[in-house]
């Protein structure tokens, strides 16, 4: 589970709200919802990650589940990280 690529697509936009994109390549095959929500004089931002489990996949769903939040927790502090560090301007 580290670097990946995958083949994407945009399955949601609402401009400087919300950009939700559908994993298109592998066994499975996500949805990823990013929000942003002004706050005063800054930006809240929610990362959501769907994986639909179907047949013995769905055995998997407390492996994914506890996958999905390590994940999702790296996902946010690298983000916060370049953001503060200006890397990401």
């Amino acid at each position: 589970m580290g670097r990946n690529e995958y083949d994407v697509r945009v399955t949601g936009l609402e401009p400087n709200r919300l950009v939700e994109i559908t994993t298109l390549s592998g066994p499975i095959k996500p949805t990823a919802t990013y929000r942003f929500e002004t706050e005063e004089a800054a930006t809240r931002f929610h990362r959501r990650v769907k994986i639909p489990l179907s047949g013995g996949r769905r055995l998997l769903k407390p492996l994914m589940a506890a996958l999905t939040r390590r994940r999702n927790a790296g996902f946010v502090a690298n983000l916060k990280r370049l953001l503060e560090s200006g890397a990401a301007s």
